[in-house]
């Protein structure tokens, strides 16, 4: 794991928990996260368990391995067994082979320090949690193997086993890769799902100023704007401003995680028309009679690629007109 440490704030409070602040000003394009997955699982047999590389051969049965990555000892899974089911048992396992039982009990008790953030499973036990209804079947299935291979009696691994997947319906990260069809064409895919501890700690926005791509297995966070000393880096879940109303983001928000959205694409009432000039990033307004940019002076390409501006979020798209919440988040 690589975080760059030098960019990045932990604070927390009461009303969001832990999150991440620009520690100092950080500008546009700049990998501020570089984070493995604690665990991860491919849910398709396409692709690898710990990689994600397309196999050429699709596997047959758990684990999904290509020829550089290590089979683990699971062939007890079917290929139809749910991906989550295995991600539980792949966090469990590593907890209780590295740390063990009391381990976990003194994690969930530790008060995660403002400036600590760790790819380890004290992060783990400190993600929220939620009020999810795990099955006895599950419990049971992940326990009983896990059984075979520790010393834990039932009742503790069932105790962990509830916690970790209590923490996944908040905290679970989609694994998306560039995929190519028999025809040629490109198009991303969730491949997979991991727990990533450190991007867990990114709130957020239906119009946020970071965006994430892999690298294989590995969650690479970068900016998308220039991000002023002490301003929140904020993440997107899921629904956000170029796809979806307000009201359709709320009750998506509301019933996967738990709370209403206050970001500022929520709370602006101004919605306006702009494109982002390729050269300065600035904003040229659809509605102008305007032939070359603003700030920079750069005539327009009318028949290339025109990038949304939002001042918080820069998304490429082809060319349209849409409409975009333009929030000043950088002064």
């Amino acid at each position: 794991m690589i975080e760059h440490a030098t960019l990045l704030e932990l604070r927390s409070s009461p009303s969001k928990g832990r999150y991440l602040v620009a520690a100092t000003d950080i500008p546009r394009d700049t990998v501020i996260i570089q984070n493995p997955p604690y665990a991860s699982v491919s849910k398709s047999p396409f692709f690898c368990d710990t990689c994600f590389e397309k196999l050429s051969v699709p596997a047959q049965d758990r684990p999904f391995s290509c020829a550089s990555c290590p089979c683990g000892d699971e062939a007890v899974f079917g290929v139809e067994e749910k991906s989550l089911v295995v991600l539980c048992y792949r966090v469990v396992k590593r907890l209780v082979t590295e740390k063990g039982f009391n381990y976990h009990v003194f994690a969930k008790k530790k008060e995660c320090d403002e400036g600590e953030y760790l790819n380890n499973y004290d992060a783990i036990a400190s993600l929220v949690t939620s009020d999810l209804q795990v099955s006895d079947r599950d419990i049971n299935r992940i326990s009983n193997l896990l059984q075979q291979t520790t010393d834990l009696n039932e009742s503790q691994l069932k105790v962990i086993i509830q916690h970790v997947f209590c923490t996944f319906p908040c905290n679970v990260q989609g694994v998306r890769c560039i995929t190519e069809d028999a025809q040629g064409r490109l198009s991303e895919e969730r491949v997979g799902s991991g727990i990533f501890p450190t991007l867990a700690l990114l709130n957020h926005s239906c119009a946020p100023n970071t965006r994430i791509y892999f690298e294989k297995a590995e969650a690479v966070v970068v900016t998308t704007v220039a991000v002023s000393q002490g301003r929140e880096l904020l993440h997107n879940y899921g629904p956000d401003v170029l796809h979806h109303q307000k009201f359709q983001r709320q009750q998506i928000l509301k019933r996967q995680y738990g709370f209403v959205c206050n970001c500022a694409a929520c709370t602006c009432k101004e919605v306006q028309y702009a494109h982002k000039c390729k050269s300065c990033a600035g904003p040229v307004w659809v509605d102008s009679c305007d032939v070359e940019c603003d700030a920079c002076h750069t005539p327009l390409d009318h028949q290339g690629t025109w990038h949304v501006y939002t001042g918080l979020w820069a998304w490429s798209i082809s060319w349209r007109t849409v409409p975009v919440l333009c929030v000043d988040t950088t002064a």
